[in-house]
């Protein structure tokens, strides 16, 4: 049986590529959706080994698609007149009123946004900004997945010798990504910030890779920025990490994490706060949540200082990374009566 077709279109991007950070989570949600849909993006055929997608010099559908999944480009979206399914943020209630699916990416924004959620009408609120949307449509939840060049690569001694270098020899608790002051885990770099004050000798330090965000500059004796780093350098970077840090917004209530998903592929502890998403990509048992940054100074402390604890934690982020990998999160993707029902609505 023919899969149906699918046009996708990010903002007014008419390619993307794998070597930009903004774009590589799309391209790994198309890989995922191409399980249940012929992709073209921009009209043209997605492909997982492709490095580049889409057909320059032009945005928008040639010819007809059976569904039509634009995330971003309120102007585009309205226009279309066939079956759209639109991301679950940003929130336009005209496109979410007509839309015949909404995509999210994390099992707990699937749960908030069908209101079967604890405390889901506040969560929703805190991302949508006082609005609580109630979706009419089916809503089919992506999921976000490892990707085998930061689990599978093995680093060149000279390329890990260079990043120790970068980060100045110093036992790194690593911030990577978008570089924002609203998302920044300020309770985490605290507790590096007491550490270092108390253990010296450790040279605990905060290490920050990415652009900064308009007003996203921060620094000070603990905290270091090394600027951008290419996609395929990132498993150089984690392996010289102690653990990464990700975001304490509450927006991880509802919104995906890839900061995480990318440092347990490498077997690299994360520290986060005990928000849903997190909670569902590490599983409830995780040993390193925290919620005060006596926690957090306590759980930075004990990886650094007690090798049996810091080995033990890798092993559970291998073991928890399989769980999402591509082929278990395409299983779960098909396997949704969320799904099944936006396919059987007739195309």
């Amino acid at each position: 049986m023919n899969k149906p077709t699918l046009y996708a279109l990010i903002t007014n991007k008419d390619v993307v590529s794998k070597n930009n950070g903004d774009t590589i989570n799309e391209i790994r949600n198309m890989a995922t959706i191409s399980s249940a849909f012929d992709v073209f993006y921009n009209n043209d055929p997605f492909c997982i080994e492709k490095d580049s997608l889409g057909s320059a010099g032009r945005i928008g559908p040639v010819g007809d698609y059976d569904f039509y999944y634009i995330r971003n480009n309120p102007e585009i979206t309205k226009s279309i007149q066939g079956k759209k399914i639109v991301m679950g943020y940003p929130y336009d209630q005209d496109i979410f009123e007509e839309a015949s699916a909404i995509f999210v990416t994390t099992p707990n924004w699937q749960t908030h946004l069908q209101h079967r959620g604890e405390a889901s009408a506040e969560k929703l609120k805190y991302l949508y900004k006082g609005l609580l949307p109630k979706p009419k449509c089916p809503v089919v939840n992506i999921g976000q997945r490892t990707d085998a060049i930061l689990s599978e690569k093995e680093p060149s001694s000279k390329s890990i010798f260079q990043f120790r270098a970068k980060t100045t020899g110093s036992s790194v608790f690593g911030y990577y990504g978008n570089l924002s002051a609203d998302l920044y885990p300020y309770m985490a770099f605290a507790a590096v910030e007491r550490l270092n004050r108390e253990y010296p000798e450790l040279n605990p330090m905060v290490v920050l890779a990415g652009k900064f965000r308009k007003g996203g500059e921060i620094s000070n004796g603990n905290i270091i920025h090394i600027g951008n780093v290419d996609y395929e350098e990132m498993p150089s970077l984690l392996d010289v990490s102690v653990a990464t840090f990700t975001t304490e917004s509450l927006l991880c209530n509802t919104l995906g994490s890839q900061k995480v998903l990318d440092s347990i592929a490498r077997g690299v502890p994360v520290l986060c706060r005990r928000l849903d998403t997190f909670v569902s990509q590490l599983g409830d048992e995780y040993p390193c949540f925290y919620e005060t940054e006596n926690q957090a100074y306590n759980l930075t402390k004990q990886l650094l200082l007690d090798p049996d604890f810091a080995a033990e934690v890798k092993i559970i982020c291998r073991n928890r990374a399989v769980f999402h990998q591509l082929d278990n999160v395409r299983e779960r993707f098909l396997a949704q009566p969320e799904l099944s029902e936006l396919l059987g609505s007739g195309i």
